[in-house]
């Protein structure tokens, strides 16, 4: 019992602080106030903007992660576990100080931002900038998970599939 209770009491610990400011948030506020915040035309229109935004930068995100994934779960080469430091570095910094780098690399006075403003793209205070934010601090997850599930894949399935015929790409997604 008394290696239970070293586990759970700060497990459950840990479990309020995150439960309850959530359950405050959610049980604090009227039903009356919940529909007029939902009804409110600002509150739809900043929903529908995070909800697309969203969606662009996980597809863009999978168009480019899976492949990264795949190569950090199938090859060896010099400097991987570098690489795959620098991947979880957005997942340890803050933030505001995410935003902050991002704006060095993409603002309109650094290269990439002059590059991209060629093309009339801007990244500051458009929605462009919102999804780079949104990749950025949540990539990691997706490459790391990508990367574990190709990891299970045993390779003498692929290795079979290519000596039936297959290419590379059709045994990727296959």
């Amino acid at each position: 019992m008394k290696k239970s209770l070293f586990f759970l009491i700060p497990a459950l610990i840990l479990f309020l602080f995150i439960f309850l400011p959530i359950a405050k948030m959610l049980f604090s506020i009227s039903p009356a106030m919940i529909s007029k915040v939902i009804s409110d035309k600002e509150v739809l229109t900043s929903i529908y903007l995070s909800l697309k935004i969203a969606f662009l930068s996980t597809i863009f995100a999978l168009i480019f992660g899976i492949p990264l994934a795949f190569i950090l779960a199938r090859w060896d080469f010099p400097f991987k576990s570098l690489f795959e430091a620098i991947i979880d570095i957005p997942v340890m910094i803050p933030h505001t100080a995410a935003g902050i780098a991002l704006l060095t690399v993409f603002g309109s006075k650094f290269l990439v931002g002059k590059i991209f403003s060629v093309f009339g793209i801007k990244f500051v205070g458009t929605e462009f900038g919102i999804a780079i934010g949104m990749m950025f601090v949540s990539v990691s997850y997706l490459i790391h998970n990508a990367k574990s599930g190709f990891q299970k894949v045993d390779i003498k399935l692929e290795n079979v599939a290519r000596t039936l015929g297959a290419s590379s790409i059709q045994t990727f997604f296959k």
